[in-house]
């Protein structure tokens, strides 16, 4: 259809039936050319922002874990969370990790993530270590919602327990540092993940072969983030918002690094 009264397609109270491609053809005695589509999506609510709470009630006491939730723009996002002593019933593990890079949140605010989470198993030999593998393999599914008032609350099945959070500041120090990381470790399979919100909340889950560890902390504004894990590991480093880099080290609670 010819663009009436000029070179802009204005569209007036779209509805779901307005949802999908669009492409313009332009044209004069020489011949046309047909641009890229441009894809025109509706939603109900936007729930972009950053999410931080805990684990806790059912099967892990108060205070058990921790997590943190960003979502994007188009209401897809990022959840990472750490479940401390997630397994009481065994001693081999010390806690289980959340990793999903592809959460989807639907107008009603509602998502689910399923996973084999990780675990971090303490030492153990034989038949003992393959059934306390296998037990610690259960497949985990967590249901959330985001309310409109920024409260988020859920659960997690097979930990029979529940999660809390609300939605951080969209405006503070941190905010030209704001995310998502990812950072690999030097001489070492480990890979650490980071959600940082604007306001200078930060998340960071660690997760190699034989242990996981999580917990909270802040940025400021220069950059500079703190954080100590449910394990008493400290995380000290640096964030820079021109290369979108995280440079940091770990120390565990014994002191190694």
């Amino acid at each position: 259809t010819a663009i009436a009264g000029g070179t802009v397609l204005s569209l007036a109270d779209v509805e779901a039936a307005d949802a999908g491609a669009y492409t313009v053809v332009v044209s004069n005695a020489l011949g046309s050319a047909t641009s890229r589509a441009a894809t025109l999506t509706l939603r109900g609510r936007s729930y972009a922002g950053s999410y931080f709470g805990s684990f806790g009630n059912g099967g892990l006491p108060a205070g058990a874990g921790s997590f943190a939730l960003t979502v994007r723009d188009d209401n897809t996002g990022v959840f990472l969370g750490y479940a401390a002593g997630s397994r009481p019933a065994l001693s081999s593990v010390e806690g289980t990790a959340f990793v999903s890079r592809d959460i989807a949140i639907d107008d009603n605010g509602r998502f689910r993530l399923v996973t084999v989470a990780s675990t971090s198993p303490s030492e153990a030999s034989g038949a003992e270590a393959l059934a306390k593998a296998a037990a610690a393999a259960n497949e985990f599914i967590i249901d959330g919602a985001i309310g409109t008032d920024g409260s988020l609350a859920g659960s997690v099945s097979a930990l029979s327990t529940s999660l809390t959070g609300t939605r951080s500041s969209a405006t503070g120090a941190a905010q030209s540092v704001a995310g998502f990381y990812q950072s690999g470790a030097a001489g070492s399979s480990a890979t650490t993940y980071t959600i940082v919100s604007p306001a200078g909340q930060a998340f960071v889950l660690a997760v190699t072969p034989t242990s996981t560890d999580g917990g909270t902390g802040t940025v400021d504004a220069t950059g500079r983030i703190s954080v100590t894990t449910a394990n008493n590991a400290t995380v000290a480093g640096t964030l820079s918002a021109s290369s979108a880099t995280l440079t940091a080290t770990v120390t565990t609670a014994a002191g190694t690094k």
